[in-house]
């Protein structure tokens, strides 16, 4: 799949509206086009990665992949994000099934607590 399908499918999921993921794209573009902001893929998973500065960045996931294939993806996000020499990543709340990613950092051994940035529900140190 695209990044766009990916994106398209996850919003669909959650109920988005194709405005609203058309808008959410456009940004995404804008950011990645000024270097603001890198996409990274892995299957049918995506990794919106917003540089913070000081080795910080705030980070966005979207899926379309099957729960066995979402693991693979975030080991490989996380060697990536490692690689790219940042140390502390931040993400906003997205509900129920941000929990069950939380979960999932934590089992691959990041310690996900609340965010010391009032802009961020939750951070980890990598």
């Amino acid at each position: 799949m695209t990044p766009s399908q990916i994106i398209a499918e996850d919003h669909k999921r959650f109920g988005h509206s194709q405005k609203d993921t058309a808008r959410l794209m456009e940004t995404m573009n804008a950011m990645i086009q000024k270097n603001a902001a890198h996409l990274i893929q892995h299957g049918d998973s995506l990794l919106f990665l917003v540089s913070l500065g000081n080795k910080k960045a705030e980070i966005n996931f979207f899926t379309a992949d099957t729960p066995q294939k979402i693991k693979s993806a975030m080991v490989y996000f996380i060697k990536q994000v490692k690689n790219a020499g940042f140390n502390k990543v931040y993400g906003e709340n997205g509900g129920a099934v941000l929990n069950k990613t939380l979960k999932l950092l934590d089992k691959l051994g990041l310690n996900v607590e609340k965010s010391d940035n009032s802009k961020y529900y939750w951070m980890s140190e990598l």
